[in-house]
């Protein structure tokens, strides 16, 4: 489990006001609430949600866990289960399905989310190659190499000989290793890249004229 993921969980603000819950509290109060919600935290941190009852410690941590001793959360958590309906175990595994529910429930908002934002910007990135794909009606279109230097000399080349073709040809080479350079160090991604670089240019023309030794450092 992702450690940025903190163990989330959706924990409703009136959940004290479910029937079960109410029930509960009728016998144990507000400890037995407390005592319920480290166990349902407890489940979040375990893989799959579940604690597994099989093995003699697994009580003697749940009492340390919870204030209680083991026999007082033996009774706790039989009662949540066959009489407040609030666990379940199966094959000696304790869990939640309101927890399973609500993690599953969670999932697909993440998964959806996921999905619109990549439909939002109309594009799929593949790592493997470091390449953005443009999407169009499902089809990959319009390829952008970040990591592919022949394609930045081209760029290069038609600077030289469009907007800065007054330019010193060594000068916009140097610009476009530089370019480059930055663009892998910091893992930047544009959607127009002789655009890009043409602002690149200008800037260094401002910063660092051609007829200049001096190096200064450029921040965008």
């Amino acid at each position: 489990m992702p450690k940025k993921d903190a163990y989330y969980f959706p924990h409703d603000s009136n959940a004290r006001h479910d029937p079960k819950i109410i029930s509960m509290m009728t016998e144990y109060g507000t400890k037995g609430y407390g005592t319920y919600w480290i166990i349902v935290e407890i489940l979040r941190e375990q893989q799959n949600n579940q604690i597994s009852l099989k093995e003699k410690y697994s009580y003697i941590s749940l009492a340390k866990e919870t204030g209680c001793s083991v026999d007082e959360i033996k009774h706790f958590i039989d009662e949540c289960v066959n009489t407040y309906c609030l666990f379940k175990i199966e094959d000696g595994l304790l869990y939640s399905e309101s927890l399973n529910e609500r993690m599953s429930s969670l999932k697909d908002k993440k998964e959806k989310a996921k999905a619109a934002a990549e439909k939002r910007w109309n594009k799929v990135v593949d790592t493997k190659k470091d390449v953005i794909f443009e999407i169009k009606e499902g089809v990959k279109t319009g390829i952008s190499v970040l990591t592919d230097e022949a394609s930045f000399a081209g760029i290069a080349a038609s600077m030289v000989m469009g907007k800065f073709g007054g330019l010193n040809t060594a000068y916009i080479y140097k610009c476009r290793e530089e370019c480059l350079d930055w663009l892998k160090s910091k893992g930047k991604r544009y959607k127009d890249y002789e655009a890009f670089f043409r602002n690149w240019v200008r800037k260094s023309i401002k910063i660092n004229p051609p007829d200049s030794q001096e190096k200064k450092t450029m921040v965008y």
